[in-house]
C-alpha cells in the first residue's frame, strides 16, 4: 500500500457528527441575571487545552479523569478536576462516567485503561502530547478519526 502524502491525509474529510462533540466541561455558572460569572481559575476544559502534556487530546483527558476517580498521580489536571469534584461525583465511578458519555471506544479491551492515540500512557513526564513529526501526526490522526467514527456508531445505536 502506497503511503499517502501527509497533506492529503490531513485535508481528507475527517469524521463528523455528534461523536466529535466535547463532553468535557460542566456548564459554567451564571448569576441570576444571566451574566456569566468570571472564574479565577481555568475551567478544566480550558486547562486540558493549554496543558502541554494534554494538548486538548481526548485520550489524555480521559486518562486524567480516570486518575481523578482513582486518586492516582501524576495527573496534570488534578487541580482543575478537583474543582469540579461535585460534577464527577454524579457518576460515582470512572466506568459510569465513560458509559454516560459513550466513551468506551477510548478504552482498551480490558475496559479499565485508556487507549492512547500515540504513545503508551505510563506517566505524564516522559512524552509531549503534540505529535513531533509527520509520521506521529498521521498515527494520531488515524487513531483520533477511528475513535470519532466508532463513537458515532455507538451514538447511532442508542435507542
Amino acid at each position: 500500500m502506497e503511503a499517502r502524502p501527509l497533506r492529503q491525509l490531513a485535508l481528507q474529510r475527517s469524521p463528523s457528527g455528534v461523536g466529535t462533540g466535547s463532553c468535557w466541561q460542566p456548564a459554567r455558572s451564571y448569576d441570576t441575571e444571566g451574566v456569566k460569572v468570571e472564574l479565577h481559575h481555568l475551567v478544566w476544559s480550558d486547562a486540558r487545552g493549554f496543558h502541554p502534556r494534554i494538548a486538548d487530546r481526548p485520550d489524555l483527558t480521559l486518562e486524567c479523569i480516570r486518575r481523578h476517580y482513582l486518586g492516582e498521580l501524576p495527573n496534570p489536571l488534578a487541580k482543575p478536576l478537583a474543582r469540579y469534584s461535585d460534577f464527577f461525583a454524579l457518576f460515582k465511578t470512572f466506568r459510569e462516567y465513560v458509559e454516560f458519555f459513550l466513551l468506551q471506544d477510548l478504552l482498551e479491551e480490558d475496559g479499565q485503561n485508556v487507549r492512547s492515540f500515540l504513545h503508551p500512557i505510563a506517566d505524564f513526564r516522559t512524552k509531549d502530547a503534540v505529535p513531533k513529526d509527520g509520521p506521529e501526526y498521521l498515527t494520531y490522526l488515524e487513531n483520533s478519526n477511528a475513535f470519532i467514527s466508532a463513537r458515532n456508531r455507538r451514538i447511532d445505536e442508542q435507542p
